[in-house]
Order: C-alpha cells, then structure tokens, then sequence
C-alpha cells in the first residue's frame, strides 16, 4: 500500500477488526480507502472482487487461506461471468508451496497457469505491465 500510495496511486484495504484486534479500523497509514467487511471469508471475498491483480507476499496462514480461496475463485472465472485474475506470488516461499500443491493435488495445467512468480517489486511491475498490454490489445480487438 505504501508503494502505490507514494506513486501516486489508490490503495484499498480491506479490514476486520473482529478478527485482527490489533488493527483499528482505519488500517494502515498508507490506504486511500478502507472497506469493513464482517469476517475473513467477507473480507477475502472483498479483496478478490476488489483487485484487478492479486498480488501475494510472504505472510502467514491467513495468507495462505487467501493464496488457496482466490486460486480456488479464479480458477473457475472462465465458466462465470467474471474475469479471470491472474494470482503474482512472491517467489519465496509461494513457488514451492504450490508446487507441492500442485504435485499432492494434482492441479491441472490450466489451474497453474493462473500463478506467477516474482523475485522482486522490478519483476512484478514488468509482470503486471505486461499483462495489462496483453489485455488493452485484447479488449481493442
């Protein structure tokens, strides 16, 4: 949120002081909006709807329950009526994580597809540029 606060950009957090006491309900200093939502699958649902990229950096387990429901989400776009997001994961820890899932699972190729790598913001940003011209020349067609 820093980052695209200080460039200028929006940042949206979405917060549940049910669940995170700590955290008031404003989040942190850097968020442009703040959205409450009831409880985690709220929250989560939220933050999907919300994202245009989710972007995912190393956290903890609820990190990875956000990781696994917006892989799960994204992974049936295709026969909904919503786009499908594209899920960026910081390299370390995500790339062996998934795939041990993918290996335990047996995640199809189509499932995997949906995720990528990053070793660093340069790499993301390159990423997500990307993705974002494939998709104006798409939408142009």
């Amino acid at each position: 949120t820093m980052g695209a606060t200080n460039a200028g950009g929006e940042a949206l957090g979405v917060v549940c002081p049910r669940i995170f006491l700590e955290n008031d309900r404003r989040g942190n200093e850097w968020l442009t909006h703040v959205n409450v939502a009831r409880d985690l699958y709220d929250r989560i649902s939220r933050m999907i709807e919300a994202s245009e990229y989710i972007i995912v950096f190393p956290g903890t387990i609820g990190t990875l329950t956000e990781l696994l429901v917006s892989w799960n989400v994204s992974s049936f776009r295709p026969i909904s009526e919503n786009p499908v997001k594209h899920i960026y994961l910081y390299r370390d820890p995500f790339e062996k994580v998934t795939s041990d899932i993918n290996a335990t699972l047996r995640i199809v190729p189509q499932e995997h597809a949906l995720l990528s790598f990053f070793d660093d913001p340069e790499k993301l940003f390159e990423l997500i540029h990307e993705d974002w011209k494939r998709r104006q020349s798409v939408a142009t067609l």
